[in-house]
This record gives C-alpha cells, structure tokens and sequence, in this order.
C-alpha cells in the first residue's frame, strides 16, 4: 500500500447561471452608474462581489482545489453582450442569450458545463453538446453536464 496521496486531473469547469430577481442588475447598474461602460471583466467581477443573488464561492472553491473555473450569468444583458462587443460577435436579437452562452462555452472548451437553472440553455443544445464526441484528450463538447435547480418551498 502507497503513502503517496491520490492525485485527481483538474478540470475546466464552467458555472452558467441566470439571476433569479430581474431588477438585482438594475440595482447594480444604478448604484455603479459608470459600471455599463466597464469591460466584461470588471461587471462580472463587480456582480459578483455584490453577492446580491449568488457569489462566485463555487468557481473559488473549484480554484483553491486546482481546477480552472469560470461563472458566466448569462440574462444580464448588458455584461454579456459587453462580452460580444469585446470579441467582436454578433448576435441575433431573438435569441442573444443563448448564441453568447455557446459562444462562451466554445471559447472556454469546459469540460464540466455546470447549469445552474433549467433555463440557462433550451434542452435541445444541451443534448446537442451531449452527443457530439468527447474525450479528455479532445474536449470539443464538455464531457459532463450537470443540472440544478431548487424548488420553491411549500407554502
């Protein structure tokens, strides 16, 4: 029997979540009134420093353990199209939310996708990803996708 401790490959991970109070990037965006102007970076960093929803305590534990990990909020519209402009994307109007979240995955080649809500990605590109071949030496689709929603409590 080994001494030596286990040692676990690091992953990319990818966090997607939606906010669940419309009006919280109001709040954000009312409160930093210079902040709409500001890279994707520094919104990003700036919601998540609020904690007014969500924090990103997940994507730091997933860092202090070795792994990369990245959260994209994918309904505050103005943090993601800032996003586009950046990397000079275009999308359609009707369906923007989604085109930049696959954008995004296929930017960052995650190979856990982590889907905070339902309804950060319609179903069908979630199978989409899920049959187009993987591997961990070839990650062209993450490998593992996990959902998570809550439910409301019983009144």
């Amino acid at each position: 029997m080994s001494d030596s401790p286990v040692r676990h490959r690091n992953y990319r991970i990818m966090r997607v979540s939606s906010r669940g109070d419309p009006k919280a990037a109001e709040v954000l965006y009312r409160n930093e009134s210079s902040l709409r102007c500001c890279s994707f970076a520094e919104q990003r960093r700036s919601w998540l420093a609020e904690k007014i929803e969500h924090g990103d305590a997940l994507s730091r534990a997933m860092k202090s353990m070795g792994h990369e990990a990245e959260e994209i909020i994918c309904d505050m519209e103005n943090l993601q199209r800032t996003w586009a402009w950046e990397r000079g994307i275009e999308v359609d109007e009707k369906d923007w939310r989604t085109q930049l979240v696959l954008h995004q995955i296929a930017e960052s080649k995650p190979e856990v996708l982590f889907l905070q809500n339902f309804d950060v990605l319609p179903y069908e590109c979630c199978i989409s990803m899920r049959d187009e071949e993987s591997t961990v030496e070839n990650p062209s689709s993450p490998i593992l996708i996990v959902t998570w929603s809550y439910a409301e409590p019983f009144a």
